[in-house]
């Protein structure tokens, strides 16, 4: 393993990379270029010739809509990665926890399993109020006192063995479930007796299994800190961050040389405009369709009517909106100085040894973490899978646990 590829990426690391993503997203460069402008300035303005001042604008506004879109990508990008990164933590610590529960609680879900429930058996509540089975049992026993009497002949012959037996028990019957009425009454805890005697019987099954689970957690060293290890938890974020990193660091950089460029374009051309009239690219480009319509001759006719327009209608629509209401050739026009632009661009930047370098570095370095990641993922499904046989066995074989 290579020096580049033992520099562990923290959490700090992670903050650090976001907050320049942040930073790089509010910087002043995506902005239209602040320039001086002076009477030589307007000057030249005045008497440039209508083919080059048409280009100028056309490259201002190309170069602006170029930037824009940059921005945009860079926006999305970041936060699709942001999104990635968060959602293979959120996905890790998940199949984390389940491999926790199989190794801390075999014996509970080989009980779910065999008995084909999603969780163990709970007690029911208890409505101490209740005078149902008082009154069903008071019942049972009147009916039973009924027939005890109607044959009276029977107990006659046979009193001892038949006779006293069905008394006490009819004597039992009207004390207790008359007491167990009473209790009800009284909303006494000890009024309904076999439904405490079956949350009971729940309650021992329960113990019996957490107690089960334990003494094999004991046996098995199944603590959080010592299956963290085992789960290779550490190494599987430590691949995440290091992509997320890598994927991050290379899109800024790309995004800042690809920012430099186009910045580089725009001071070029806005210099030879009033700084006023680039405050708004939509403003420059309302000039310009006026300059290519044939509308205007010169920057301060195509300005005066711009002016005049914008005060009567309160233009309100995007640039993009504006371009797509113009006409099909400036469209095309645009869009061919766009492309053009950014070719030149890419072009530039790429021709630039270091940074290249960096990228082919960070692409190799993102490979090498996404192949890390990659074998630390099939680890983890082997040793969920041998959690998962071992539970099977102890289905399998039956073994009472609890």
């Amino acid at each position: 393993m290579d020096d580049e590829k033992q520099l562990v990426r923290t959490n700090k690391d992670v903050q650090r990379i976001y907050q320049q993503a942040k930073t790089l997203q509010q910087s002043d460069d995506w902005q239209m270029p602040q320039h001086d402008w002076n009477v030589e300035k307007l000057q030249q303005l005045q008497v440039m010739a209508l083919p080059e001042l048409i280009e100028h604008l056309r490259v201002t506004v190309a170069t602006k809509v170029t930037l824009d879109n940059l921005k945009d990508t860079n926006r999305q990008k970041t936060v699709n990665y942001v999104r990635a990164f968060n959602d293979e933590l959120d996905e890790l610590k998940k199949r984390f926890k389940h491999y926790t529960y199989l190794n801390q609680h075999p014996v509970e879900i080989a009980y779910r399993r065999e008995h084909h429930v999603k969780h163990l058996p709970t007690a029911k509540h208890i409505d101490n109020r209740s005078t149902k089975i008082a009154k069903i049992g008071f019942f049972a026993t009147i009916i039973l006192a009924s027939y005890d009497f109607s044959s009276w002949g029977n107990f006659l012959s046979n009193p001892i063995y038949t006779g006293l037996p069905l008394m006490l028990l009819i004597v039992l019957g009207f004390v207790g479930f008359g007491l167990l009425y009473f209790a009800a009454k009284l909303n006494l805890p000890f009024s309904q007796p076999w439904a405490m005697y079956h949350n009971h019987r729940i309650k021992s099954l329960v113990n019996r299994i957490h107690r089960a689970d334990e003494r094999y957690c004991q046996e098995n060293k199944c603590d959080e800190a010592t299956l963290r290890k085992r789960f290779k938890f550490h190494e599987s974020v430590t691949a995440s961050r290091g992509v997320y990193f890598e994927k991050m660091n290379a899109e800024e950089i790309q995004t800042r040389e690809n920012l430099n460029g186009y910045v580089t374009t725009l001071k070029e051309h806005v210099a030879y405009f009033p700084m006023d009239d680039m405050q708004d690219v939509r403003h420059v480009f309302r000039i310009y369709k006026l300059l290519i319509n044939g509308r205007a001759t010169n920057w301060k006719e195509a300005a005066v009517l711009v002016d005049e327009d914008e005060r009567i209608h309160q233009l309100k629509q995007t640039l993009v909106d504006e371009i797509h209401a113009a006409k099909g050739d400036i469209i095309n026009s645009i869009t061919q100085a766009s492309e053009k632009i950014t070719q030149s661009v890419q072009a530039a930047t790429k021709s630039i040894s270091d940074v290249q370098s960096s990228l082919e570095d960070q692409t190799r370095r993102m490979d090498e973490w996404n192949q890390e990641q990659t074998e630390i993922m099939y680890y983890q499904t082997g040793i969920m899978q041998d959690s998962n046989d071992r539970i099977n066995e102890f289905y399998g074989r039956k073994q009472k646990y609890y």
